[in-house]
């Protein structure tokens, strides 16, 4: 099997090499805002647990960076979903019954991908399977959304983007991935998602210190 059966799955939802080019911008804008947030802040660039947490943004940032392509383009629609165990918030990209989802895979990309995050769904969906079905690519139901996984590696710049269906076990490939091209972030973007980020942080600070709540464990809103 080769890439061109995601490539054919997605166009039989409306993908367009529009959608293509928007998903890699966003992990381009995605990790220089992460840099550029790294560098001017002490506590992540200077300070040592800092440092080795600061990794644990970039995923926080091509998520944001998503939704504020696919609220530019128009081209996709987001919302902010917890998986079924409800520990785990992330962002869903949705367009013509696919559900997209970000992973960040190290620097490396030899991290595995998050298998949580639509597990419920896609159990409930799967059924019982026979043993001779978990290794068909999850790509046969035409009726249902299909689930396609978001894979970015790297480190101060992205190292590489690409699509990736899981088989019906959700734990194994058969499909290759679709490799996205990764532009240059577009500067004006990135100023535009750093000062986003900074405001939405003071706002959650300022809401905490007045009302002495933990603003994390509000109820998400779809954007």
């Amino acid at each position: 099997m080769s890439t061109d059966v995601i490539q054919k799955r997605l166009k039989q939802n409306g993908f367009t090499e529009e959608h293509y080019e928007a998903l890699g911008r966003a992990v381009a804008v995605g990790y220089e805002t992460v840099r550029k947030l790294i560098s001017e802040t002490p506590m992540l660039s200077q300070f040592g647990p800092g440092i080795a947490n600061a990794g644990n943004l970039r995923n926080i940032a091509v998520e944001f960076a998503l939704q504020s392509v696919a609220a530019d383009s128009k081209l996709f629609y987001t919302a902010m979903n917890w998986n079924a165990a409800r520990n785990h918030l992330h962002l869903r990209v949705n367009y013509g019954g696919v559900v997209l989802t970000s992973h960040y895979c190290g620097k490396r990309g030899d991290s595995a991908v998050r298998k949580a995050v639509v597990r419920g769904e896609l159990a409930k969906r799967n059924g019982d399977l026979f043993s001779d079905e978990a290794g068909i690519p999850d790509i046969d139901h035409l009726s249902s959304n299909t689930y396609i996984q978001l894979a970015h590696s790297g480190d101060l710049k992205p190292r590489n983007a690409m699509l990736m269906i899981p088989n019906r076990d959700q734990v194994t490939y058969t499909l290759p991935p679709l490799i996205l091209d990764i532009p240059e972030p577009d500067a004006h973007k990135v100023e535009q998602i750093e000062n986003q980020v900074k405001k939405r942080f003071d706002l959650i600070v300022e809401k905490e210190l007045r009302d002495g709540t933990d603003f994390s464990t509000d109820s998400p809103e779809a954007s």
